[in-house]
């Protein structure tokens, strides 16, 4: 096997085949284009981009209050089938089969106290928000055929407590306008998704709406345990997935393939975490916006036949750990893709990371891919050795390896490395380059 071996930033440009010019200039090295897929030189210089977009999505997460250790003594029990249409505590404490309960009124908490409830359809289902609070071991579990989701809130929904809750659901696990869950632990099968946050007002629309985070449809989750298998996605976001300090092991349609081909990864189903995409009126059409996800510390283990971290937006990740395989891209965003800071290992995937802009800053990144490790891309269709002024990889810190059969680093438009340590190993395909570029290939660090 060919291999190429990176030792630093600008061995790595020597080792790569590129054609290195002085800028005296600027004390910095400019690669013009090389047979590998450089040719033309981008019309900037890369730079970090801003995402204002993380300050916009907080600022609409709900109030959550803290949580109780145990029941109020005001609370009324509930037994059997049950709708509760006045504010106030509830809770259950016992076993109820074959029966659902229902939240109509608002200024509803729910307290399961090691309960066990079962139904063949919805077990808990609500009109408007409220909250359910765990303490002990409980479970939630339905058996329909056809599929319906196991806690089905068309207003928001927040989980907390001390507790733990266990579902099995033919359908999606949780599905509410948001969804919201700190410190609470969470253990999901579900025959579609996990965790399922939608806009629900905007399924009936004839006009389309404007996107909005206000609107709902995002999933936030503080200090949580969580653990998902899921045959679709394992937690899903309308608008943004924001993780905070949690502890997440995901598994979603079987997890990644044994052999990851292309043919596999474009017929892959089952992301593990994603933001987007809002969709409205009887035909399912798409709204354009600003999706998010950004996770910020915390353990974050996922299997995914299809990408592990997939925004349709931009994507950040701020610390934690991160343990991926996935059949597709470990981690994929439309637009951004931002890595501050992380120990993050990507052990089998097809391509990497992949965005139309990637910034790496920080961070312990080792990636394994199929065909590229890390790649800026945006799905236009471009000119041979033409650069995609719209696509740069920037590193300006971080240490990173890459094992890939494709590029080691590949842009479609262009490529800065100020900062940072990276190795790269590969490839077996003569075509492929340890730093690959349609534009300029930068190094000033």
């Amino acid at each position: 096997m060919k291999k190429r071996i990176i030792l630093a930033a600008f061995m790595m440009c020597i080792l790569s085949g590129c054609s290195l010019n002085k800028n005296n200039d600027d004390d910095i090295f400019i690669n013009p284009g090389d047979s590998l897929g450089g040719g033309k030189v981008a019309t900037d210089t890369p730079v970090e981009s801003s995402d204002n977009s993380v300050n916009e999505a907080l600022n609409n997460v709900l109030e959550t209050g803290e949580s109780l250790s145990q029941v109020p003594s005001d609370a009324t029990q509930i037994t059997d089938k049950y709708e509760i249409t006045s504010p106030g505590n509830y809770y259950v404490s016992t076993t109820i089969t074959n029966k659902k309960i229902t939240v109509s009124s608002q200024g509803v908490t729910l307290y399961l106290n090691n309960a066990n409830l079962s139904n063949e359809k919805k077990v808990i289902e609500s009109s408007v928000s409220f909250t359910l609070t765990l303490i002990g071991d409980n479970t939630i579990s339905n058996s329909n055929e056809s599929g319906s989701n196991a806690i089905d809130c068309e207003g928001d929904l927040i989980i907390n407590g001390p507790g733990s809750l266990t579902i099995s659901s033919t359908k999606n696990g949780i599905s509410a306008n948001r969804v919201i869950v700190k410190g609470a632990t969470l253990d999901i099968e579900a025959n579609k998704d996990g965790i399922h946050a939608e806009i629900g007002a905007y399924d009936d629309l004839e006009t389309v709406p404007s996107f909005s985070y206000e609107a709902g449809g995002y999933v936030y989750l503080e200090n949580a345990n969580i653990t998902i298998n899921s045959l679709n996605d394992g937690i899903q976001g309308d608008t943004f997935v924001y993780i905070k300090e949690s502890t997440l092991n995901i598994l979603t349609n079987g997890g990644a393939p044994t052999n990851i081909t292309e043919t596999s990864s474009d017929n892959g189903e089952g992301k593990g975490i994603k933001a987007g995409t809002i969709d409205w009126g009887s035909e399912d059409k798409e709204i354009s916006g600003d999706y998010l996800v950004y996770i910020e510390g915390g353990n974050t283990a996922i299997n995914a036949n299809d990408d592990a971290i997939h925004s349709n937006g931009e994507l950040v990740i701020n610390g934690g750990t991160y343990d991926i395989t996935s059949g597709d891209d470990g981690i994929h965003s439309e637009t951004l893709l931002k890595i501050l800071a992380g120990n993050i290992t990507i052990n089998n995937s097809y391509e990497g990371i992949e965005s139309a802009k990637v910034e790496i800053s920080g961070g312990e990144i080792n990636v394994k891919a199929v065909d590229d490790g890390i790649n800026a891309a945006d799905g236009s269709k471009t000119q041979i050795n033409v650069a995609n002024n719209n696509c740069h990889i920037i590193i300006s810190g971080a240490t990173i390896s890459v094992n890939a059969n494709g590029d080691g680093v590949d842009s479609n438009g262009s490529i800065l490395i100020s900062g940072g340590t990276l190795f790269v190993s590969g490839s077996t395909n003569g075509a492929d380059a340890a730093l690959d570029a349609d534009g300029n290939i930068i190094v000033n660090g």
